[in-house]
């Protein structure tokens, strides 16, 4: 059965076209690309199906099977032999950090203020208060525990997630690397995301895509961290990117030709024995937005709006089909809190020439802290010094 992982990827999709013009977001930085999902060996074929039947009950009835000759026609450059997909026609790319960004600067637009540099190390529910470490203390009629990583111990902070309980739970962070190539070839382009079959005991596996700035982006791995450093550290194994790319060039034969230029990776945050998002309202007050693991960029507008109803204490909506046109029920006609973005070209400018890893966009100046779009505009800079 459909979760509510993917009804809310669902979801976002449906509302997405409308929020990014808003974010001023071109489609210079949203390539409504699709994405292909492969079986790549016999053993994956029974999990394609049953992410069909998934889909089409989260309300993407848009997504079919395909034959290996059609698979051929859409994605040219995939090796032969595959034996089926599925075309996931409404998966898109976009610029990770830039997103992130506007989704921030609107807010701040709108008065919030976001606090950074600081750790929570109190939470009391019956009063609304948050404490930091600053010494400052914060109220809130409603507390909304979105911290990742962090999550298990904001509850218990909380009192909802005692250690000693047996029945609470426990993030674990699930390190994905990934590898970046560049192509010789200025022609070379991969027209959709390459996706393996999600199986349950080795989930979706490595992906394959052409990023916005041109580079191609392998990942993630998934190896549960544990130890002191296990929520901090987002190093990256050598002999790990080696075999990435060893895998993407098995699966597209042109990346040989293709140069490593950089690798990053994310810390997810997983729970034992839990497979789809925890999202839970523990006291009337207080929203737990526990679990979102990979697909949280791609998810984060069903998400919101789901918590936004948890939050009004009106039933959670409906999900609706996917089916176009994406127009959302709700839209709110107020002036869009951001300018237009700046093209990828003028942020790669600003990039450069601060020099301090730093970049303009909407009118205030941002570190860049995406480990893709550090890579990318590193790279970029180098090409332009020389």
């Amino acid at each position: 059965a459909a979760g509510l992982e993917r009804k809310l990827l669902r979801r976002s999709i449906q509302l997405h076209p409308n929020l990014y013009r808003r974010l001023g977001l071109s489609y210079e930085y949203v390539n409504k690309c699709g994405a292909l999902m492969i079986a790549w060996t016999p053993e994956d074929v029974p999990a394609l199906h049953e992410c069909l039947e998934e889909l089409h009950e989260a309300g993407d009835t848009e997504a079919t099977i395909l034959t290996a000759s059609a698979i051929e026609g859409l994605e040219p450059e995939l090796r032969r032999g595959v034996l089926a997909g599925i075309d996931v026609g409404r998966e898109n790319i976009v610029e990770p950090w830039v997103v992130t960004i506007a989704h921030a600067n609107a807010a701040l637009s709108n008065g919030t203020e976001i606090v950074r540099g600081v750790d929570v190390v109190g939470v009391d529910v019956r009063n609304g208060g948050v404490s930091s470490s600053s010494g400052s203390q914060y109220r809130s009629k409603t507390i909304i525990n979105c911290a990742g990583l962090y999550c298990d111990e904001i509850d218990a902070l909380a009192g909802f997630n005692p250690p000693q309980d047996a029945s609470s739970y426990r993030i674990t962070p699930r390190k994905g690397e990934f590898a970046i190539l560049h192509h010789p070839d200025p022609d070379f382009t991969l027209s959709k995301i390459v996706q393996s079959a999600p199986r349950k005991d080795i989930g979706k596996g490595v992906q394959i895509w052409q990023n916005l700035h041109g580079g191609i982006v392998i990942g993630p791995t998934a190896v549960d961290q544990h130890g002191d450093h296990a929520k901090t550290d987002r190093s990256t194994d050598p002999r790990t990117i080696e075999t990435l790319v060893e895998t993407a060039c098995e699966r597209i034969p042109a990346l040989k030709d293709a140069a490593l230029i950089g690798t990053y990776s994310g810390l997810r945050p997983s729970i034992k024995g839990v497979s789809d998002y925890r999202i839970t309202t523990p006291a009337p007050n207080y929203i737990s937005v526990a679990g979102i693991r990979s697909t949280g960029l791609s998810a984060s507008t069903g998400i919101g709006e789901y918590v936004a109803d948890m939050y009004q204490g009106r039933p959670t909506r409906p999900f609706p089909d996917v089916r176009p046109p994406y127009t959302p029920q709700d839209v709110v006609n107020v002036p869009n809190p951001n300018p237009p973005a700046p093209t990828i070209e003028e942020l790669t400018a600003s990039y450069c020439a601060n020099g301090d890893g730093t970049a303009e966009l909407f009118g205030r100046r941002w570190k860049v802290g995406h480990g893709m779009t550090k890579v990318m505009l590193d790279y970029k800079c180098k090409v332009r010094a020389l």
